[in-house]
């Protein structure tokens, strides 16, 4: 019976320092983060919303990012940086304090989308302000994202800071327009660590 108890404790221990191994080879993914700045506009006689601006952390055109984790504060971070082609598909899902932002990009890439030859995209965009109704880019009008570089803003594998300009974004038969800046980092995409 002891023999058994000894042959039972010994092959639990050897799973267990099994799984503990397997821990130590797969650390978890670092937390996702994420910063934006809206300005929200009163672009026309369809647009029914007051201008305001809503962010979450800090980022601008300038200026060094102060980003917030998923998770902090009931803010929600889900992002993708991931290298295609000669850019990055570009996709975030942004919660911060009853405001929410959502982008696509298929391809942004930092030498050659600049001010002047923007990647084009899709922006979701809801606040308190808009009584959370959303309001999104309509088709054929797609809005500008670009990374000035002259600034400090940057994209790579997992991570990145641009600007972007909607000209329309609709609810309903409103209209109004949004712009503004994103920063993200620890997105998936992240190239894979090296065994060391």
């Amino acid at each position: 019976m002891r023999q058994r108890a000894l042959w039972l404790w010994g092959g639990l221990g050897a799973a267990f320092f099994s799984v503990l191994g397997l821990a130590c080879d797969d650390p978890p993914p670092p937390t996702q983060t994420g910063a934006f700045f809206v300005q929200f506009t009163d672009s026309g006689i369809d647009c029914n919303v007051n201008n305001h601006q809503t962010e979450l952390g800090t980022v601008g055109a300038t200026g060094k990012p102060e980003l917030v984790a998923d998770g902090t504060n009931d803010a929600a971070v889900v992002c993708t940086v991931k290298k295609s082609g000669n850019g990055f598909v570009v996709s975030a899902d942004l919660d911060g304090a009853a405001t929410t932002l959502q982008l696509d990009v298929s391809s942004l890439a930092e030498s050659q989308n600049t001010i002047d030859a923007a990647a084009l995209g899709q922006v979701k965009y809801a606040s308190s302000e808009t009584g959370g109704n959303p309001y999104s880019t309509p088709q054929g009008q797609e809005c500008k994202f670009w990374v000035d570089t002259e600034q400090g803003q940057y994209i790579k594998a997992g991570e990145a800071w641009f600007s972007f300009d909607c000209g329309a974004v609709i609810s309903g038969s409103e209209s109004c327009s949004v712009s503004g800046y994103v920063a993200l980092k620890n997105c998936t995409g992240l190239p894979e660590a090296e065994d060391e």
